[in-house]
């Protein structure tokens, strides 16, 4: 457990030396390797021979390549690329070793200023990486949820950049969608105009005047209606009021689904809590049976539990 770091030290190097891109562009010999990379000869010779035994990288007749998982999660070019998630990684690395003090002070005890220059650039990374976990977590999710009807309305409450929803309709061309988050969020991905399919909805949902003014709205038009990794983000009085008020968005038949990390779902789930608690203000994790209940409290019932391979969860539930 004290060493896994290393593992993740690894992986990054064989990014920043420019390893994964080598690869990706031509498999190659080692010695081709360490030209095109200007690794010594000895001190590469040792991290490729890591490499491989960790499975990052194979070796064929003398040829190194990069390995299915290394072309998927590494390649700039797959739509699976997961190298921003590596970099906002490192920022995150740092807010860890805070995790004592918080812990003797409180949640958000820790707090850091910065010049908005360098605030900037962080909420880039953040943007990047949600998206990059995003684009290998919908499908997932929408594999795991199996077939929908053919045309419907869809409402992504914490849209983000849309990532999901896209996904979605992707599949089920025949649903129209609404998405639903803050204003500086909706347009990093999904511009106004960009899908007929996409009504942009730029709210507050954590302010109960914005949050009621939707769901009137659109109350009782949503045929699905997706929370993904949004509950983490909230203390349980937040989540229980935002759950009362989104709830009036679903059809009578419609479902609710949340998606997120539990921290009873698995080991990572409870490790993810304290994430939450390094990160954010008063962000955290609940278990299975607190959503559950929480669900109740706003008239819906758990009727499938979904695990999902990334090690989340989905809930999904339809009106009690």
């Amino acid at each position: 457990m004290i060493t896994g770091y290393r593992q993740l030290a690894v992986v990054m190097a064989a990014v920043d030396c420019g390893i994964i891109d080598a690869l990706t562009d031509s498999p190659c010999t080692l010695e081709a390797l360490l030209e095109i990379t200007g690794m010594k000869a000895r001190e590469g010779e040792r991290f490729v021979r890591q490499l491989a035994g960790s499975g990052l990288i194979e070796e064929r007749d003398g040829v190194l390549r990069l390995s299915p998982f290394a072309a998927t999660y590494l390649s700039r070019e797959s739509e699976l690329c997961q190298r921003g998630v590596l970099a906002f990684e490192r920022q995150l690395q740092r807010r860890w070793e805070t995790l004592g003090d918080q812990l003797t002070a409180g949640q958000g005890s820790v707090v850091e200023e910065h010049p908005p220059e360098v605030y900037r650039e962080r909420l880039g990374l953040f943007h990047r990486a949600m998206h990059e976990a995003a684009a290998v977590r919908s499908r997932e999710l929408w594999d795991a949820l199996g077939t929908v009807s053919p045309t419907g309305f869809v409402i992504d409450a914490g849209a983000g950049d849309g990532t999901y929803l896209k996904s979605f309709l992707g599949r089920y061309p025949g649903w129209r969608a609404l998405a639903c988050d803050l204003g500086d969020v909706l347009t990093v991905v999904t511009g106004p105009g960009e899908d007929d399919a996409v009504t942009l909805c730029p709210c507050n949902l954590l302010d109960p005047a914005e949050r009621r003014e939707v769901a009137g709205r659109y109350r009782g038009t949503a045929d699905l209606l997706l929370l993904s990794n949004f509950i983490h983000c909230y203390d349980r009085y937040e989540v229980v009021a935002m759950l009362a008020d989104l709830g009036e968005l679903v059809a009578r038949d419609g479902r609710v689904v949340i998606h997120d990390f539990f921290t009873d779902g698995n080991p990572f789930g409870a490790l993810y809590d304290l994430h939450m608690l390094v990160n954010t203000y008063n962000g955290r994790t609940y278990t299975l049976a607190e959503t559950a209940g929480m669900l109740s409290g706003a008239g819906f019932g758990v009727c499938r539990s979904l695990a999902l391979p990334s090690l989340s969860h989905a809930l999904v539930a339809c009106r009690a």
